[in-house]
């Protein structure tokens, strides 16, 4: 009997997708930091990662 052949979503599951809220806070980290997100957008996780890194960061540049 053959083994079933594993994929990626086996092992980590599904991708759990972004709310509008973490793409629109994406968009204003890239606005006012004038940088990149090269993520993938439609990905929570990685969406949380980089606001955890840059949304202070945005919010001080927007209060100045």
């Amino acid at each position: 009997m053959i083994g079933k052949i594993w994929s990626v979503q086996d092992y980590i599951g599904e991708i759990k997708p972004s709310s509008k809220k973490q793409r629109d806070a994406v968009a204003f980290c890239e606005r006012e930091l004038q940088i990149v997100f090269s993520g993938n957008i439609a990905d929570s996780k990685e969406c949380s990662d980089f606001l955890d890194e840059y949304l202070d960061l945005a919010r001080d540049c927007n209060r100045m």
